[in-house]
């Protein structure tokens, strides 16, 4: 899969159109030449889809504007959606902060550090 890659505001590599690092992305998918998914047993050849179930082995296909079969969307972990409900719950916390003023900003150094290390555990 070639997709084209972009840089954030921090020069960070991303995925252009999931906003991903790449090599947090899931695996890709196998597909022919004309775009059509490969059967649950070839997808399970590709590195980290071993062990998937069967359900998470078939994407769900669609037609773009241009009559090209593409990946709609993979399934998503249970983890993975956890992990992006606490970054924008920290990210919501991380704006409403910054309209406060200035005071006790060593206070919220340290809850920002914690915050920092209960995602990370």
């Amino acid at each position: 899969d070639y997709r084209p890659l972009i840089r954030d505001a921090n020069n960070f590599v991303l995925d252009e159109q999931t906003q991903q690092a790449p090599h947090l992305m899931p695996p890709p998918f196998l597909v022919d030449v004309d775009g059509n998914p490969h059967p649950s047993r070839f997808q399970r050849l590709v590195p980290g889809r071993e062990n998937c179930r069967e359900e998470q082995l078939i994407p769900q296909m669609g037609v773009t504007s241009s009559g090209l079969n593409q990946v709609l969307s993979q399934q998503v972990s249970p983890l993975d959606s956890m992990i992006q409900r606490l970054q924008q719950e920290q990210d919501q916390r991380r704006s409403g902060e910054a309209g406060h003023s200035n005071t006790n900003r060593i206070g919220r150094g340290k809850k920002k550090f914690l915050i920092s290390l209960t995602l990370i555990i």
